[in-house]
């Protein structure tokens, strides 16, 4: 799994014209860092990319396999959120540095699939931590007499999606943090307005439950408080 200083800051090295280059194929520990942000962003679109979403901790396959990322072979889905919000933020840098068409259409992406984590939830503002395709239970997570109360069915438009809840505050911070990145340093007119209307969702939901994140069964999620209320009349 890539942590998070290597997502932000070898992305913006990455070179214009797409994320591999012929060196990349052939990375070895002396090789310039853009050959090697080159090959790990090659190595996320083909091991870590669910149409947008950035999913760690992948099964380890061969170069050049990609991974489904179904309900047979999940992934560790449920820090999904964390991971795209700060790819999202390399992105932008990535942006910055390159001014690369791609890689403004490779951030719009990315735009999409964290709308999905919203949508995906039914519920407006409310984040999903991740999804992924088809239908429960998931492996690893639901099956072999495991039980969690967290992974949904997604109905409607998102109804092969199968989404797993309990957002915390990290996540809504990452997602955060990837939008006013990329807003600043990347986004076109139409993806900022994209970006204005998915925060003002997300800061709806929580000004609106006193700054907490309420989950799709009415209660605060375990790491949902916040802070402070701005309002003092509903500090009580």
């Amino acid at each position: 799994m890539l942590r998070f200083g290597t997502v932000v800051i070898l992305a913006a090295l990455l070179p214009g014209a797409g994320p591999l280059t012929a060196q990349a194929a052939a990375v070895t520990d002396a090789s310039p860092l853009q050959d090697k942000a080159a090959y790990l962003q090659q190595d996320l679109l083909e091991k870590h990319w669910l149409d947008g979403l950035y999913v760690s901790m992948v099964p380890v396959s061969p170069t050049g396999t990609r991974q489904a990322h179904t309900v047979d072979q999940p992934g560790n889905v449920i820090h999904a959120g964390v991971w795209t919000g700060r790819y999202l933020a390399g992105v932008g840098y990535q942006y910055a540095v390159t001014h690369d068409p791609w890689v403004r259409r490779h951030g719009g992406q990315i735009l999409r699939a964290l709308r999905i984590l919203q949508e995906v939830t039914g519920k407006p503002g409310l984040l999903a931590r991740g999804y992924v395709k088809g239908h429960g239970p998931v492996e690893g997570w639901e099956r072999n007499g495991q039980d969690s109360q967290e992974w949904h069915q997604g109905q409607g438009a998102y109804a092969d999606y199968r989404w797993y809840g309990d957002v915390s505050v990290d996540n809504f911070n990452a997602v955060l943090f990837g939008y006013a990145v990329y807003y600043d340093l990347a986004a076109d007119p139409g993806q900022r307005r994209f970006i204005a209307r998915d925060v003002d969702r997300l800061m709806t939901h929580l000004l609106e439950n006193h700054c907490r994140i309420m989950d799709v069964d009415g209660e605060v999620t375990r790491w949902g408080h916040v802070g402070i209320d701005p309002d003092p009349a509903r500090h009580a």
